[in-house]
């Protein structure tokens, strides 16, 4: 009985650790979908070895309307197409993760017409 006893706050604590390691790998891994829309073309920079990006500063919409900002930082020669629509991996720790470009009809409606506005 005594061991039983004894063992219940160790379980307390085992499953109290759990559940802060089960959070810190959702802010580190993981990934939700979000869609952006491309209406600026920002000035090329360069890095300290002379790669050019562009920084894009993007509002980003979920399927559910809900909307974060986050910066883009694109390494390439020329800036991605105006008026383009991006279907973005983000991690809300890190930010964009990856993106694709999609088609309008792939939106789901409640994130375009956040995007629309």
């Amino acid at each position: 009985m005594k061991k039983i006893i004894l063992s219940i706050p160790l379980i307390i604590i085992a499953l109290l650790s759990l559940t802060a390691c089960s959070k810190e790998f959702d802010d580190s891994f993981k990934q939700s979908v979000y869609y952006t829309k491309i209406e600026t073309s920002p000035a090329q920079s360069k890095d300290s070895e002379n790669k050019p990006y562009y920084l894009y500063h993007q509002t980003f919409v979920n399927d559910k309307g809900e909307a974060v900002k986050f910066d883009m930082k694109e390494y390439r020669s020329e800036p991605l197409k105006l008026d383009s629509y991006l279907k973005v991996m983000i991690n809300k720790k890190d930010g964009v993760k990856s993106w694709e470009e999609i088609s309008k009809k792939a939106i789901p409606n409640t994130a375009l017409d956040k995007l629309n506005k």
